[in-house]
């Protein structure tokens, strides 16, 4: 089996953007923009609703694909759901609901935990099976021991990400 990345001939590197590794994370639930006075009322509410959530597993299933309406696409790693997963992620949707508005930029739709692995042009055809197929990514496990909250930043070398918070279960 072979890591992702080697499915791909050298010319079609230059239209994929691979996440980098420092880079990859779980989304429980993104906010948008929002004025610094509420993040570290969201972390105390997190601290209080998150207190009796203990470390657990999660387990990466198979290969997908989001479409944008813009100029790329998104291929993500699915993480299977669990009962902890479930209970974490409700855990921290509540705690921002109870500090910010509805009308701000929180993302309501149906959780789909995943995890981003490269962004691409549109234009490029891939295939999630042959990737489900030829590499070993599938049902590997990761444990969950924190929760982060994380400021995101576009900069000339793509997103960065900045951990803000840290949050240990």
């Amino acid at each position: 089996m072979r890591p992702i990345k080697e499915l791909f001939d050298y010319n079609s590197s230059s239209m994929i953007n691979w996440t980098k590794e420092e880079n990859l994370h779980l989304t429980f639930l993104f906010i948008g923009s929002i004025e610094f006075k509420y993040i570290k009322e969201i972390k105390n509410s997190l601290l209080n609703n998150l207190k009796g959530i203990t470390p657990f597993y999660i387990q990466i299933g198979e290969c997908g694909i989001f479409r944008k309406k813009r100029n790329r696409n998104i291929l993500w790693l699915k993480v299977r759901n669990n009962e902890s997963l479930m209970i974490l992620q409700k855990g921290i949707e509540d705690s921002i609901n109870m500090i910010l508005s509805p009308d701000m930029e929180i993302n309501h739709d149906k959780y789909s935990p995943h995890i981003t692995i490269a962004r691409y042009k549109r234009n490029m055809h891939i295939d999630p099976e042959l990737i489900n197929n030829q590499t070993n990514y599938k049902d590997q496990k990761f444990i969950i021991s924190e929760v982060q909250i994380i400021e995101s930043r576009s900069g000339k070398n793509g997103i960065e990400y900045i951990p803000l918070y840290t949050i240990s279960l």
